[in-house]
């Protein structure tokens, strides 16, 4: 079993090697004697951090303002104006967190083609259908169907409950 010395020095390393890893390094000052609980969230941490990753690089290149301003940044942030801040962030990533959650109108094209698909579909059944209600296979016609009846009474189709039960085979006719 580690000790708490061990934890917190671990949790320092991964401090330092990465801007990103800090929480779990608060959270193993608090907390003392719960030393195996924090290495176990340091490998969920480890394991999060594998799907999840923070990008190591800035968005856009480095120039002699934004050295200035990390410069600045290292100290109170209650300096900074909010120009700044922005121009800090805008350095670091692409888009804000409103921006890429923005509702794009791709989604009306999706809709769109699910509407023509279902259209399309629509109107092929109905072709489809009306075409087949002209077509009767020659089975349906009443003397195919009578000889079907015969043939099944001929051959005792289901004699005890179904269609030769009812069928007197002595005189020839329905019971």
């Amino acid at each position: 079993m580690a000790s708490y010395r061990s934890v917190t020095r671990r949790f320092r390393k991964t401090k330092a090697s990465t801007c990103y890893r800090y929480v779990p390094l608060v959270f193993a000052c608090l907390v003392q004697p719960q030393q195996e609980f924090w290495l176990q969230l340091h490998a969920v941490q480890q394991i999060l951090l594998s799907y999840f990753p923070f990008p190591a690089i800035r968005y856009r290149e480095v120039t002699p303002e934004i050295c200035a301003l990390r410069e600045k940044e290292q100290s109170d942030w209650k300096k900074l104006s909010l120009q700044e801040k922005k121009q800090l962030y805008r350095h670091s990533f692409c888009q804000t967190y409103s921006e890429f959650q923005y509702f794009t109108p791709d989604w009306k094209l999706v809709v769109g083609i699910g509407l023509w698909a279902i259209a399309i579909g629509v109107i092929f059944s109905m072709i489809y259908s009306l075409r087949l209600e002209r077509i009767t296979p020659d089975t349906f016609e009443e003397e195919r169907r009578q000889a079907q009846l015969r043939r099944m009474i001929h051959l005792q189709v289901q004699p005890i409950t179904g269609l030769s039960s009812k069928w007197c085979y002595a005189t020839n006719k329905w019971k």
